[in-house]
């Protein structure tokens, strides 16, 4: 599983965020926008679906960090997606990473992890989605993305929203493809690489 960390990580400081998107999705979804690929990202190719309601997007806070740590995708989703808890090392290790819990109502049923200026400046790559077990097949995973897709809109000189995913069994890419993330022709790693133009 590609760690999507290079080699040589420049030492900064860690920057101010914009505040998480929160509250109730919009009427209708960001235009087939969706989005994760490369995949770190354990969210079943469940048929198309309206997205779920009341879902937000919460920055990782310590009083929220062990629930998040303790969501746990499905048995043999684990080579598709790092544990949270290396997630969030991960996180701290490179200050350009944002995550966020995914929360259904106030329940957390998932976590994402958001890289800014990555693979360039102003580029914004999506490195991990997961829903917990007993949370899949409930639109959680689109509603998720939809709630990025909208906060990665609201960056500076954001255009695209990248992301990849392993071309293994239960792989994500018919997920992706359904919130119109399209190919690139590139890699990352041994994923392939995919684009969602904002």
């Amino acid at each position: 599983m590609p760690h999507y960390w290079p080699a040589r990580v420049a030492s900064a400081a860690p920057r101010r965020r914009p505040a998480a998107p929160t509250g109730p999705p919009p009427e209708t979804a960001p235009t087939a926008r969706r989005g994760r690929p490369a995949y770190d990202s354990a969210v079943p190719d469940a048929p198309a679906r309206q997205p779920a309601s009341g879902v937000s997007l919460r920055p990782v806070t310590p009083e929220n960090e062990a629930a998040v740590v303790a969501l746990r995708v499905r048995p043999g989703q684990e080579r598709l997606v790092a544990a949270n808890a290396q997630s969030l090392a991960d996180a701290r290790a490179v200050p350009a990473c944002e995550p966020f819990a995914v929360y259904a109502g106030e329940t957390p049923v998932g976590f994402l992890l958001l890289r800014h200026d990555y693979p360039g400046p102003r580029d914004y790559y999506l490195l991990r989605l997961m829903v917990a077990a007993e949370h899949q097949g409930r639109g959680y995973g689109t509603a998720a993305l939809e709630r990025l897709v909208e906060h990665v809109r609201t960056l500076p000189g954001a255009s695209a929203l990248r992301t990849s995913y392993d071309v293994g069994e239960g792989n994500a890419g018919p997920f992706y493809a359904r919130l119109g993330f399209v190919a690139t022709g590139g890699t990352n790693g041994d994923e392939v690489e995919l684009l969602l133009p904002l």
